[in-house]
């Protein structure tokens, strides 16, 4: 999105990892370096930066870590991951490869902190967690993708509802689902059967789908999936749902909820700051209690 909208007037590099799938318009002076997904081969690509950055050249860090050298160029770099920042946030939900992980960036972040001129965020509270953490300027940045100013548009508000929410987020713990689910089951002990559309992707995230699947047959539950990866026409799915239930325990942004903003659909989430710095949503919970979850819903639908 960045590349093919930004006019590049000079030769630029990017290096990416090997999984990174990119659709870009050919530029003659952009070329692509591809970097395996390993720590060794990410050593390796911050020396090659440290020895071919001058400086006058400007560099991009959009993986939330700052270099491992300190270069001659002008250094910037965004970081979105919320949990590198808040330790007040619990990631037990985590798994042991992602708490792991967390913990070595966080060292990382904190060891080579001062390797950068400036830090992009996209939010009010992000921007203030890292202003704890680090003495340099920070822009507050809220970008984003150009498609998504463009849903207004193009879509028709008058679709026919078929969920009454809907919920786009991959099934990461702190995503919350299995709260979502005990929240549908104390509603369907009252007889309350509301309908909603998660976005899994069926391979990735198959145990918590078979769970899914297995409360819809025997608790009658009315929770559907469509695997994000495969949908192209997703902001149909929006419109198809009559509001968004966002549950997340821990985000930066949070999209989704800027997306049904702009189309102008209720929204019950947390009442949490990321979300404030987004939203004010219709409906408020507290994301840890399915009881609270539940209220939310049965307030929404004046139940």
């Amino acid at each position: 999105e960045i590349i093919n909208t930004i006019n590049i007037k000079e030769k630029s590099i990017i290096l990416h990892d090997v999984r990174f799938k990119y659709k870009v318009s050919k530029k003659k002076l952009v070329k692509f370096k591809k970097i395996p997904s390993n720590i060794f081969s990410r050593f390796l690509a911050e020396y090659w930066i440290f020895k071919n950055v001058h400086k006058d050249d400007v560099v991009l860090y959009f993986g939330n870590l700052p270099p491992l050298f300190r270069l001659k160029g002008k250094v910037f770099v965004f970081i979105q991951n919320r949990f590198l920042l808040d330790k007040k946030y619990s990631y037990k939900q985590l798994s042991f490869f992602a708490k792991t992980r967390i913990n070595y960036e966080r060292f990382i972040l904190n060891l080579f902190k001062n390797n950068v001129n400036k830090y992009i965020v996209q939010t009010e509270s992000m921007l203030k967690l890292l202003k704890e953490i680090v003495d340099i300027e920070v822009y507050k940045l809220p970008f984003v993708p150009q498609t998504e100013l463009k849903i207004k548009k193009n879509f028709s508000q008058n679709k026919r509802k078929i969920y009454d929410f809907i919920y786009v987020a991959s099934g990461e713990g702190h995503k919350n689902h299995r709260k979502v689910l005990k929240a549908f089951l104390l509603l369907a002990k009252e007889n309350i059967y509301p309908s909603i559309l998660f976005t899994l992707k069926s391979k990735k995230y198959n145990k918590l789908i078979e769970e899914i699947n297995h409360l819809n047959q025997f608790k009658k539950l009315r929770v559907f999936n469509v695997d994000w990866s495969n949908n192209n026409d997703f902001y149909n799915l929006y419109l198809e749902s009559s509001a968004l239930l966002f549950p997340s325990t821990c985000e930066s942004y949070g999209l989704p909820l800027m997306e049904a903003k702009f189309l102008k659909m209720p929204i019950l989430a947390p009442e949490l700051d990321y979300v404030r710095d987004i939203v004010d949503p219709d409906q408020v919970f507290d994301p840890s209690s399915a009881i609270s979850i539940s209220r939310a819903i049965k307030r929404f639908l004046k139940l």
